[in-house]
This record gives C-alpha cells, sequence and structure tokens, in this order.
C-alpha cells in the first residue's frame, strides 16, 4: 500500500521550485516528497499504536473484570456470612489476596501506564499526518511557512514521537524509503 502512494508521488508534485523575492528556494520537490514519506510512514504507525492501543485495552478487561467480581462477592459474603461460620475469615482474606495478586499483576504489567501511552502515540502520529497532508495540499504559493523549515520542524517532531514509542519491533520505514528514493535518482 505505501509502494503504491508513494509511486503515485511523481505526478503529484511538479520539478519547478517556488523561490522567494530573493530568489531563494522555499518550497522544492524532493521537500515535498520527503514530507509525503513521512506523512505515510506518521500514518502506519499511528495504526500499529491504535491496534496495540486496542490489543492492552482487551489485556486489561482480563485483570479487571475478576477483580470487580472478585470484591463484590468478598463484600457480600463478609457482611452476609458475620460471625456465623468459623471459616468466614479465612474465605474472606483469600478473597481479598485474589484481589490483591490481580491489581499487582496489572500493575507490575503496566498496562494502564501503557494503554494511556499507545493512545497519545496514535493520535500525535495521526495529528502530524494531517497537519503534513494539510501543507502539502495546499498551492506552494498558499504556504505560510517556509518548506526546508517546515521540513525540519516535522523531523523533529516525528523524531520526538518516535522515540518516545515503545513498538521498538517495528521498523522505521522512513530510512529505506529515502535510500529507494536515491538509488532511484
Amino acid at each position: 500500500m505505501e509502494n503504491q502512494i508513494l509511486q503515485g508521488l511523481s505526478g503529484k508534485f511538479d520539478d519547478a521550485s517556488l523561490t522567494d523575492e530573493n530568489g531563494a528556494i522555499i518550497w522544492s520537490k524532493d521537500v515535498e516528497k520527503l514530507l509525503e514519506k513521512i506523512r505515510v510512514n506518521s500514518t502506519v504507525l499511528s495504526h500499529h499504536h491504535k491496534a496495540y492501543y486496542n490489543y492492552l485495552k482487551d489485556k486489561l478487561k482480563f485483570f479487571r473484570i475478576p477483580t470487580i467480581i472478585i470484591s463484590a462477592v468478598n463484600t457480600v459474603l463478609s457482611i452476609s456470612l458475620g460471625r456465623y461460620t468459623p471459616w468466614s475469615d479465612v474465605i474472606i482474606c483469600c478473597l481479598n489476596l485474589a484481589v490483591t495478586i490481580l491489581s499487582s499483576i496489572e500493575m507490575f504489567l503496566g498496562i494502564q501506564k501503557a494503554i494511556e501511552n499507545h493512545f497519545v502515540l496514535q493520535r500525535d502520529f495521526y495529528l502530524l499526518s494531517i497537519d503534513i497532508f494539510k501543507n502539502l495540499e495546499l498551492k506552494r504559493e498558499n504556504r505560510k511557512n517556509k518548506g526546508v523549515d517546515y521540513l525540519e520542524s516535522v523531523i523533529q517532531e516525528y523524531n520526538r514521537l518516535f522515540e518516545m514509542s515503545s513498538l521498538q519491533h517495528i521498523k522505521d520505514k522512513l530510512t529505506p524509503l529515502m535510500k529507494d528514493d536515491e538509488d532511484n535518482e
């Protein structure tokens, strides 16, 4: 899918560069192509973070639902059994132990924190890709910023987000895309 998008880029950007009144290049084809590659990669990473966010949310259910059920049963038993049976304290203690173990495992795995982190990264990668798309869809003369300055700010933001990303098993696909582009020239 990414290759199809990138192959379609060749017709999207013309070779003419936009220059200011001093003749300095403001926007050029290579800046736009690199921004498009960062946009595509940001979209891919956003989807990966969203998928992992959903996976962790499903995993969290296996800790939270049993904790809620055991706590509710524990409350009912502690009130209803009272002092009628000699084993009531032992039963209540075991149920409390089960809740504590489940909660401790959840905290040890850091599931809630990971869920929040993946949600934020998914959103930020998506917003970065939207911002790049918005700028690239405007005509060059209607863009408010200079191409190289905008590219540098986008790369800084992309690098910041990628460093925060805990998806270490996913290779940054931007580097191979840039190398492919250099081989074609």
